[in-house]
């Protein structure tokens, strides 16, 4: 398969910090080195201001959990940070519209991604790249952390949102997509998020919120194996920034 190629382009926007924090991007990884060599400076020279990247490693041999990696991202920011992006390493994005500018509420950024034909794959996708509050984040308790493998997280999330009753924004912002080996769908996520659903709809549930109050930034745990300068860890010929860290954790 031969190396993705993305075009060069200018600089469309600047963050402006509203506070001492500015921007975080968290981004979940494990196994993407050529794409992380490729991300970083790439959005680097699409961004500007003040913002840094967490990239968070799952470091140890478990299925996949983009939930908790998002969840661990978060709660290492929360304090130093004033809006956060959850990004996934394989979208770049390419106009305007992908607006990393802090958010009123969520802006869903990820409307036109090229593996999609240049739109969402479904109309209530918040998959991809998400801005968000802090203080939205922590009032729907974060992602779950019961998704291992690919698939539904980003689902269960939007269920959050909408049980919270929180308005998404949406934007049309066009993304390429590096290409990479599909990966296996988790076994239970399904049943899982299927679950979640059936809760939903229990007309004795009581409020909707109650769904997700035990699972997310409240029942996270994980163990901190290392935290390096991104770009110490990896060789980016000094063309990256210094505030960039990049956090290695396995999962319990």
């Amino acid at each position: 398969m031969p190396r993705f190629v993305v075009p060069s382009i200018d600089k469309v926007m600047t963050i402006k910090p509203q506070g001492p924090g500015g921007l975080t991007i968290v981004v979940p990884y494990r196994d993407r080195r050529t794409h992380l060599l490729e991300f970083i400076p790439y959005m680097e020279e699409f961004l500007a201001g003040d913002f840094r990247f967490l990239i968070v490693e799952q470091a140890d041999r478990k299925a996949f959990n983009k939930g908790a990696l998002l969840n661990i991202g978060f709660t290492l920011a929360r304090g130093n940070t004033d809006w956060v992006a959850f990004h996934d390493i394989d979208l770049l994005p390419m106009d305007a519209e992908c607006d990393y500018s802090e958010p009123e509420t969520v802006r869903h950024l990820a409307g036109a991604v090229e593996q999609f034909g240049w739109t969402m794959p479904y109309s209530d996708h918040v998959g991809g790249v998400l801005v968000i509050s802090p203080h939205i984040f922590e009032a729907v308790n974060g992602y779950s952390n019961n998704y291992w493998g690919w698939g539904c997280e980003d689902d269960d999330f939007f269920l959050r949102l909408w049980a919270h009753r929180i308005r998404i924004e949406r934007r049309p912002g066009r993304y390429r997509s590096l290409q990479h080996p599909r990966a296996e769908p988790g076994s239970e996520n399904r049943r899982i998020l299927s679950s979640v659903l059936s809760s939903l709809k229990e007309p004795t549930s009581g409020c909707h919120h109650d769904v997700f109050k035990s699972d997310g930034l409240s029942s996270l745990t994980y163990h901190p194996l290392d935290t390096v300068p991104l770009h110490l860890a990896y060789d980016f010929h000094g063309r990256i920034g210094t505030s960039h860290q990049l956090i290695r954790v396995s999962l319990e």
